[in-house]
């Protein structure tokens, strides 16, 4: 899914070791043991809240359209806080439940590869609608190169930022009350990349019939170039739609008409989604950018197993709801092949420097 937008104010956005081994005016308000909405700031190196026009047609009202989940930490411990989780959907006979769950770093040191397993959802009476689920976190970038391998990854939180964790989910709109999960990180966090690719604008397309298209600006305000597209089977940059209090009303991939792919320091480019099909409406969206190093050589670029690219796999002819959920588990697939890369090479090589 897909918007396009421009001209807009920016507001700077604010935004888990892997222990394999570590929530208002809502109808129908569930427990929840998160802590409220998600907060504005700074989101790190790739993520900013962006307040402008209205996006989406708002011909139906929000209450027919998200509500709570009560949320389960099957191993909570002392690096992590969640906010209200919340499931949503496009339209009012839509069953494919988009799952947004904030999640803030309050340890004092980074975390990547920010993973919650073992996910599950239940109805009111603990029933299992589906389960064996698992999502990394859009967060923000870290540079965890070692040996010959240059990686970068966008599933990273610093102390005191807040990350998303997403999920979509067919046939449980309805009937979902609930979820729980693990959490799981990386505490070999690697280190900032000189790279900053920051949200500036959107502007909203209705004109295109079906579908709406979203356009975001971004601008690279850091010292060393950025790659932001051209790398589909890796790269996957998101969008978060907010009502007034900041609360989300959905969410999708920006993973169209990135250009240019390459970003060099202070310039500029837009990415696009062009199959915007929300039936509310917002006028708060944070982005994230999943952008690489594009000074290393494909050579030295982890190779995922599943190296078909995104477009063969993901159908454009899919629905767009089953478009989307295809789209989400080749990103978090291709994240575990990369974690998995970045672990063995950690074996047999050194950090780089």
């Amino acid at each position: 899914m897909v918007f396009v937008a421009a001209g807009l104010s920016l507001l700077t956005a604010s935004c888990m070791h892997d222990d394999s081994g570590g929530d208002n005016n809502d109808p129908n308000p569930a427990p929840n043991s998160g802590s409220g909405n998600t907060p504005s700031g700074t989101s790190g190196n790739n993520s900013s809240l962006i307040v402008g026009g209205t996006i989406g047609p708002g011909s139906v009202p929000v209450s027919n359209l998200r509500k709570q989940l009560a949320v389960t930490v099957l191993n909570p411990n002392s690096k992590f806080s969640f906010g209200t989780a919340y499931a949503t959907r496009s339209s009012v006979s839509d069953e494919y439940a988009y799952v947004i769950l904030p999640v803030t770093n309050i340890g004092t040191t980074p975390a990547c590869f920010t993973k919650i397993s073992g996910l599950t959802y239940r109805d009111a009476s603990d029933t299992i609608l589906d389960a064996n689920n698992f999502t990394y976190v859009h967060g923000s970038v870290r540079d965890l190169s070692s040996g010959t391998l240059t990686l970068f990854t966008s599933t990273c939180l610093d102390p005191g930022e807040v990350g998303f964790f997403s999920d979509i989910v067919a046939n449980i709109y309805s009937a979902v009350a609930k979820m729980e999960f693990d959490v799981q990180y990386s505490s070999d966090a690697g280190k900032a990349p000189g790279a900053r690719v920051i949200p500036q604008s959107y502007s909203y397309d209705a004109s295109l019939g079906t579908f709406g298209s979203l356009s975001i600006a971004v601008k690279n305000t850091g010292s060393a170039t950025a790659q932001i597209g051209g790398l589909q089977e890796l790269q996957f940059n998101t969008w978060y739609l907010f009502d007034q209090d900041e609360r989300p009303l959905n969410w999708g991939f920006a993973i169209d008409n990135v250009t240019p792919t390459v970003l060099p320091a202070n310039a500029t480019g837009s990415m696009s989604d062009n199959v915007f099909i929300y039936s509310g409406s917002g006028s708060k969206l944070r982005v994230f950018v999943d952008f690489d190093d594009a000074t290393a050589t494909a050579s030295l670029k982890p190779t995922p197993n599943t190296s078909t690219p995104v477009s063969q796999v993901c159908s454009v002819n899919l629905f767009p709801d089953a478009l989307m959920a295809c789209l989400n588990k080749q990103r978090n697939q291709r994240v575990a092949e990369l974690k998995t890369i970045h672990e063995r090479e950690l074996v047999s090589g050194t950090r780089s420097q």
